[in-house]
């Protein structure tokens, strides 16, 4: 599966990372006295990694976490940050990879040995509302697996993960592991060969793996967890595989009844132009190009910087456009078939660029990151902004974290 930039920059980090997510303010204590066991508690606002807020009422739906001398710290609501383990891992430089729970009140941390590229044998669980740090134990395939290539949470219990047993160059299988029974489960996903993998409430969708020819449209599989069922989500306009290559992206609601598409291949159905590339479709039928200014594939005119997100809720979707030279811009646009909207970003720093990472309910908006582009030395700080939604207004600064590399994960609209 696919890391986002995002969490592929995360791996490259020593010192600092982090992921935004409303939790609950708690300093966990260890159920395990297996060393190394985490032993948590509250300590002053480090340095790196103070907090300076802009927007205090959006700074409150937020919050992050970051490694600081190899432990983990948490800031909720637009509060200086805790630290919440004493994991006991020296001074040795490690890379981090971090993953938050659906309902943003458990956090997955694995460690990884940045010369080898290889998990440590050794993971937690955080449970900020059970005040406990779970240690996992060194046989569980997630620690190596979420390491390597990225898992999901399913529901706060399991995780989605690659079967590395069965590793391809193209696709991979996935396996469901059950964090309190601490073993991977036997279900029907477990040999459906997949390329993209989102995480919708109790179901995980992907996209099934064939030797399709490029006019085979591609599907979006659904694999419901509570009754073991694999049916079809979606059959979309365009191959989401050409010949044995992923060659397409798609982004769900929350509910999973609407989905944005991206293809590597121009469509010419639904297309008002000779080809569009971007489309919108939902369980009702409707199939619409999104984002019809910005289709240009050719280098000789406007397109889309990153791929398509959709809102929560599925009524609107966003993308980013352009890059460091001219500038960034996000271009958002009303689902089905609403007003482009463009709002310019400030101008990134040396080593920087920028990353959709999700919407806000009140005030509807879209939050824009800065993350580190890996080039050198990440920079000292990363700033949220805030995009609001449906008019094409000025991006307001959120909040300023003192660390250099900073995953979010914001608030579910």
């Amino acid at each position: 599966m696919r890391r986002s930039i995002m969490q592929a920059l995360l791996l490259l980090s020593v010192f600092a990372l982090g992921g935004c997510h409303p939790g609950i303010a708690s300093s966990p204590t260890p159920t395990t006295t297996a060393p190394p066991t985490a032993q948590p508690f509250s300590t002053a606002t480090p340095a790196p990694g103070a907090l300076a807020v802009s927007n205090p009422a959006l700074a409150s739906q937020l919050a992050f976490a970051f490694i600081q001398a190899n432990d983990v710290w948490i800031s909720l609501h637009g509060v200086p940050p805790q630290q919440v383990t004493h994991l006991g891992l020296g001074t040795q430089q490690l890379s981090w990879f971090l993953l938050w729970s659906p309902d943003q009140t458990k956090l997955f941390v694995d460690p990884i040995n940045p010369a080898s590229g290889a998990a440590l044998a050794e993971a937690w669980i955080i449970s900020l509302l059970g005040n406990t740090v779970q240690s996992l134990p060194s046989s569980a395939p997630v620690i190596a697996s979420c390491a390597d290539h990225d898992c999901a949470w399913l529901e706060d219990r399991y995780l989605v993960h690659q079967d590395e047993s069965r590793l391809g160059a193209h696709a991979s299988y996935f396996r469901v592991y059950d964090t309190q029974a601490q073993r991977d489960l036997s279900t029907s996903l477990d040999d459906q060969h997949a390329t993209r993998m989102q995480v919708r409430g109790a179901s995980v969708y992907f996209t099934p793996y064939a030797l399709a020819p490029t006019s085979m449209p591609g599907t979006i599989k659904r694999f419901d967890f509570s009754s073991n069922q694999l049916t079809t989500q979606f059959t979309v306009p365009g191959p989401l595989v050409d010949e044995g290559i992923p060659s397409g992206s798609w982004n769900l609601s929350t509910d999973a009844r609407a989905v944005v598409e991206h293809f590597s291949v121009g469509i010419s159905a639904h297309c008002p132009l000779t080809a569009c590339f971007t489309f919108y479709q939902d369980t009702r039928g409707t199939i619409a190009v999104i984002f019809p200014s910005y289709q240009s594939h050719t280098g000789s005119g406007p397109a889309l910087f990153d791929e398509a997100l959709i809102a929560p809720d599925g009524k609107n979707t966003a993308s980013l456009m352009s890059g460091p030279a001219n500038g960034y811009q996000v271009v958002q646009q009303a689902l089905p078939s609403g007003k482009e909207l463009l709002t310019a970003l400030p101008a990134a720093s040396a080593g920087q660029a920028y990353q959709i990472v999700g919407w806000t309910a009140q005030p509807p908006g879209i939050l824009v990151q800065q993350l580190p582009t890996g080039a050198g030395v990440p920079p000292p700080t990363t700033s949220i902004y805030f995009v609001p939604l449906g008019e094409p207004g000025a991006a307001q600064l959120v909040e300023t974290i003192g660390a250099g590399l900073v995953i979010c994960a914001p608030p579910t609209a």
